[in-house]
């Protein structure tokens, strides 16, 4: 949903749902839905349909409609407040840190890999267009432990597109294995400046996973911290990705 009213917002987020009732139709499930948990009414003229995303794994497969539902200003529903506030340009603001990054737990069994990559990062598969693509990510610990921040461009393709599907996450991915599994997605949210502009100042997105084989994300792989407002010259900052345009194939992390 689209809530213009608060500014951390600003972008996409299938943030309702739930199981379709008997003699319901998808549609009026969503308006039903949104009713419930946010207590707001809309039309059917404020709801637009954009397509049906499936997945499927070993642990998980299904599928849900997807709608976009824009909420006109004197509306107040507050969606969580997980990404910065956008800015016209990289301003520096005043340094915030939303999150500290956590280590895996300990009882996970999971053997690592011989190549230098950390496990917090790892790389997306979605498909779009009938074709499959590819993108970096990484964990971030968060309350829920299942948090995952991307490329705007890695779940939306901007300016006239449309919004990927088949959406994964493998962390640490090495060669084409997946020690810690592949990890679905379930939520996704990204900037309306990214959307509606293609704008690289806001190419930013997360998206959240569902739980694997009853163990959450940041659990089984840790998850880095959050900070906003410190500019983009930092000293002592890595960063992992797995290009795959020449003369790189996508199947290694790089530093």
């Amino acid at each position: 949903m689209l809530n213009r009213e608060y500014d951390p917002v600003k972008g996409l987020w299938n943030g309702v749902g739930g199981k379709i009732e008997k003699g319901e139709t998808p549609l009026e499930n969503a308006i039903r839905e949104i009713k419930e948990e946010t207590n707001i009414e809309v039309t059917h003229d404020q709801i637009q349909f954009k397509g049906i995303i499936k997945w499927e794994d070993s642990s998980y497969s299904g599928g849900m409609y997807l709608y976009l539902i824009e909420l006109l200003n004197e509306f107040t529903y507050q969606t969580p407040k997980i990404v910065p506030k956008e800015k016209k340009s990289p301003s520096i603001g005043t340094p915030n840190n939303v999150s500290d990054p956590v280590a895996p737990d300990k009882n996970y069994d999971i053997k690592p890999l011989n190549a230098v990559v950390s496990s917090t990062a790892g790389k997306v598969f979605y498909s779009y267009g009938g074709d499959d693509y590819v993108c970096s990510a990484s964990a971030i610990n968060n309350d829920y432990k299942n948090l995952v921040i991307t490329a705007g461009h890695c779940v939306h393709g901007g300016k006239g597109e449309g919004w990927h599907s088949n959406i994964a996450f493998v962390p640490a991915y090495y060669n084409g294995t997946a020690p810690y599994g592949i990890w679905i997605w379930n939520e996704v949210r990204t900037f309306t400046t990214w959307i509606n502009d293609s704008n690289f100042n806001q190419d930013q997105a997360f998206f959240t996973v569902y739980p694997k084989n009853g163990k959450k994300l940041i659990n089984t792989v840790g998850g880095n911290g959050l900070s906003t407002g410190y500019g983009p010259n930092q000293p002592n900052v890595r960063i992992f990705g797995w290009p795959a345009e020449r003369p790189y194939d996508g199947q290694i992390a790089y530093l």
